[in-house]
């Protein structure tokens, strides 16, 4: 028994407004519907505990806590939009009258997006609200009047065009496209990673502690140590760190290592930096913050260049801090910081509270686009806490108490590509890496998935390999050299799914016949 695909070529007379076959409604639906669960339940993460009150209204959902600007509720239309452009389609097609498919698709958004928000009460980061729920239905019924108005001829032509494109497509062809179109993204790759390097710092930096470069922060705590490498310890040697206390445990020397158990100055152990001291009277008289036991902030008495050219030569670095802070409500402050006195900031580790906040310059990380990264519930009034904050040439990771936080960005293609269009958010940062993904990948299932429709097995076993092994694997590799972040598993992984998940979307509309 054969499976085999059929086109049915309308004819001017024909009386039925609609193509015989599905067109690219599937397609359509199974994108937006796709794309809505990405965008609306990223990153996940479900809680069974609900973060508002289920009984904040008799339908669990209240108002929500963000106010709906003009800007949001256009966008949670245009979010559902396609939605009901394909819904309308399917309906016109089982002979539904345009206003009756109208509503029906007005009521499935409703009905979606009541879902959706009702599953965001589980999601920590997400805000549910009726809001949403009024603009997602508003969308999805202007999409089935889009369609109305001009989908069956837009479906028509893309139809057309796909027919047009697969007689053309010869298996020289697919090599050839392949070749070009993977080739380029390699190049545009490697040029979005290297901006996320850390080749802009400023070499005559300074080592602040209890205050920042702005000398305008400052941190009422206790620092009992700081070390800093060039590069990014592995868990196992972070953990054996921490179950050492302020004691040396077996782990690659760090450029920088102060004790900070003696009044100032405190000198680095291995004389490889300078001592840190009571900043000069110049800088003094600006803050009356507090580090160490208890005493004023302060600075290395000379520019920290060689940590600053070891860290940047490697793209790493690792920090250790076992700190104290005295309180928790309402105190903010930078706890270590490697700056220009009064000019730019390298690199920043602070309190917010009980949140830690982290950020360091980078390509894609500057002062106008800082991304910092906060990770919230780290510290307790007067508990020591040994934090640790790594970064890769990639991957940015937080440890407290040897204990990895979960939340781990990557400054990744995506980011920079991101970039290039609007201001970032740290939270939004995973999202950029699965999109940079999905356009690098999603065009190249969809050729694979429509030469497959007419190629033998033979001839599509090359183009497969490439597309499905060998392109993942050269992309990764680009981006380890150039980043020297070690190979990402999960990257690999998502890089084939995406080939074979978007093959198989192409095809969700071929109509398939038996035949014996």
């Amino acid at each position: 028994m054969l499976y085999a695909t059929i086109r049915t070529p309308k004819t001017a007379d024909d009386p039925n407004p609609m193509p015989q076959s599905s067109g690219w409604s599937n397609r359509l639906l199974l994108a937006a519907i796709a794309g809505i669960l990405f965008l609306t339940l990223y990153p996940f993460r479900f809680s069974i505990h609900p973060h508002v009150l289920l009984n904040s209204s008799p339908f669990l959902l209240g108002r929500g806590i963000k106010r709906l600007s003009f800007l949001d509720f256009f966008l949670n239309v245009l979010l559902f939009l396609p939605f009901g452009f394909g819904i309308s389609y399917k309906l016109r097609q089982k002979n539904w009258s345009p206003a009756h498919s109208a509503i029906a698709a007005a009521v499935a958004g409703a009905v979606f997006s009541y879902a959706i928000e009702f599953a965001q009460i589980y999601i920590p980061p997400r805000d549910s609200g009726w809001e949403d729920v009024f603009s997602n239905s508003t969308g999805a019924a202007l999409g089935a009047l889009l369609f109305i108005a001009v989908g069956t001829p837009v479906f028509r032509r893309l139809s057309q065009v796909e027919g047009y494109f697969e007689s053309w497509l010869t298996a020289p062809r697919v090599w050839i496209l392949l070749f070009a179109y993977f080739g380029v993204w390699f190049l545009f790759s490697a040029w979005l990673q290297q901006q996320t390097n850390l080749a802009n710092w400023e070499l005559k930096s300074s080592l602040i502690v209890g205050n920042d470069g702005s000398l305008e922060s400052p941190w009422r705590g206790q620092l009992l140590r700081l070390q800093i490498w060039d590069h990014a310890i592995s868990e196992r040697q972070i953990s054996e760190l921490a179950a050492s206390g302020v004691a040396d445990a077996a782990a690659p020397p760090p450029l920088a290592d102060y004790n900070f158990m003696e009044p100032p100055p405190i000198p680095e152990k291995q004389g490889r930096l300078s001592p840190l001291a009571a900043p000069v009277k110049a800088y003094s008289g600006k803050s009356s913050g507090h580090s160490g036991n208890a005493g004023p902030w302060l600075v290395s008495e000379s520019p920290v260049n060689g940590l600053v050219s070891a860290i940047q030569k490697s793209n790493q670095f690792t920090v250790r801090m076992i700190c104290r802070p005295f309180r928790i409500g309402g105190e903010e402050g930078a706890i270590v910081s490697i700056a220009e006195l009064g000019g730019k900031e390298n690199l920043t580790v602070g309190q917010d509270g009980a949140t830690l906040n982290f950020w360091f310059r980078s390509g894609v990380t500057t002062n106008q686009w800082r991304l910092p990264w906060p990770v919230p519930g780290v510290f307790s009034e007067d508990q020591v806490r040994d934090i640790v904050v790594s970064y890769d040439g990639s991957n940015v990771s937080a440890f407290m108490d040897g204990k990895k936080e979960r939340r781990s960005p990557q400054l990744g293609p995506g980011v920079a590509l991101a970039k290039l269009f609007h201001r970032g958010k740290p939270g939004e940062v995973p999202i950029y890496n699965d999109i940079y993904y999905l356009a690098v990948f999603v065009p190249a299932g969809c050729l694979l998935g429509i030469f497959a429709r007419k190629a033998g097995f033979g001839i599509l076993l090359g183009p497969l390999l490439a597309s499905l092994a060998a392109a993942p694997i050269l992309l990764e590799t680009v981006l380890v050299h150039s980043s020297g972040r070690p190979w990402s598993k999960g990257n690999l992984a998502l890089s084939f799914l995406v080939v074979a998940l978007a093959a198989l979307w192409i095809n969700a509309d071929q109509p398939r016949v038996k035949t014996n």
